[in-house]
């Protein structure tokens, strides 16, 4: 079964994004995650893109939060964060957040925020989220 792990509302409120990683994604021979961008007034899904072939560690869940402008903020595990449009990664950056970390998107789309709850640091990293 497939399940999500993130979800995001486009910023004009009519699309919905879904980030698919469930079932044998996290294997070279599972199918890789995806997105599912869902029609917000009919419910429908308008299509299903994969995503880049990214590295996933199958210890660890991965963990992603949507940009309003569709991108996807992807947690790769220890120490770095994947910015990914639905066609192609953009950038990795270097983070000190734990594997378990969650990460949210602000409202205006200007920050993202890694908790790191899950270790003795109880650590808040804020990055810029802006595409420049």
């Amino acid at each position: 079964p497939r399940w999500s792990s993130a979800l995001g509302l486009s910023a004009d409120g009519k699309a919905l994004h879904a980030l698919q990683t469930g079932g044998r994604s996290v294997y070279p021979t599972g199918t890789l995650p995806s997105v599912k961008v869902i029609d917000t007034e009919t419910w429908r899904t308008r299509e299903t893109v994969p995503l880049p072939a990214l590295k996933l560690n199958w210890q660890t869940p991965p963990h992603g939060a949507f940009h309003p402008d569709g991108r996807l903020f992807w947690s790769r595990g220890p120490a770095e964060v994947t910015e990914v449009t639905a066609r192609a990664a953009l950038r990795t950056r270097p983070t000190s957040a734990a594997p378990e970390a969650f990460l949210r998107v602000s409202a205006d789309g200007r920050y993202l925020f890694i908790a790191d709850a899950g270790t003795k640091w109880n650590r808040l990293v804020v990055l810029d989220a802006r595409a420049d």
